[in-house]
């Protein structure tokens, strides 16, 4: 495995990717107004979360939302409508972040910017293990400017930021960035990702397996790692 900084050069970049990042994903977070799906459903699914543990655990289904609040949440959604059981960890994480900073814009959306975050960086390093450093560097900085990301993650409704940031680290755990243990991490990140968002991580699960499938089929595995020619494919 390479090493995960090497040199000053890149720790200098890594800081300031960090902080252009944070300040990207965190700025002015709480200072516009709520979308529709926050207005009406965030909070309300909070309240129902807080009644006890049961529901904080078991996240409430849409059923139960509408009986409480009277609103009609759309039927059918991945994320929280007839399949809002299948995003429990999600819902969690948040519901956690508006106990610790209160029912405000800044504690419903700290998940996603964090999580926004955390999945810039972690790009990052599966670049540079992939291929080298000046391709994770540019790579890294054009995501982190990407304006579509940065408003994503400032919505307290959207959820693939945390889905996302896992995805990122189950393919870090594919091409061995964390060594030989890298099948045993691979299944714990798998396993969060699946109880972020169940319906999403099938999607991208799926994609890995043909993935891995196709790559056997071929006899082209990720540990065929050539250090001189920077890459994982030695026909690159």
């Amino acid at each position: 495995m390479k090493k995960i900084i090497d040199g000053r050069y890149e720790l200098v970049f890594l800081v300031f990717l960090v902080i252009a990042t944070l300040f990207l994903r965190f700025y002015g977070i709480s200072g516009h107004a709520y979308g529709s799906d926050e207005k009406h459903i965030m909070f309300e699914r909070h309240d129902a979360m807080m009644k006890s543990l049961r529901s904080f655990i078991f996240v409430p289904t849409i059923d139960e939302w509408e009986k409480d609040t009277g609103y009609n949440y759309g039927g059918f959604h991945l994320n929280y409508g007839m399949q809002s059981a299948t995003t429990p960890l999600s819902w969690q994480m948040i519901s956690s972040s508006v106990l610790v900073f209160g029912e405000n814009a800044f504690g419903l959306r700290f998940i996603p910017a964090l999580f926004g975050f955390m999945y810039v960086i972690a790009f990052y390093f599966l670049i540079r293990h992939v291929y080298a450093k000046k391709y994770a560097m540019i790579s890294a900085a054009l995501f982190s400017l990407f304006p579509f990301s940065i408003s994503n993650v400032q919505n307290g409704a959207i959820l693939e930021p945390i889905t996302i940031f896992f995805f990122v680290m189950c393919l870090l755990s594919l091409v061995g960035f964390f060594g030989e243990r890298r099948r045993y991490v691979g299944i714990v990140w798998a396993m969060l990702m699946v109880f972020s968002n169940f319906p999403k991580a099938i999607i991208m699960l799926g994609m890995l397996f043909i993935w891995e499938t196709f790559n056997s089929l071929y006899k082209k595995r990720f540990s065929g790692f050539d250090e001189n020619k920077r890459g994982y494919f030695k026909s690159f």
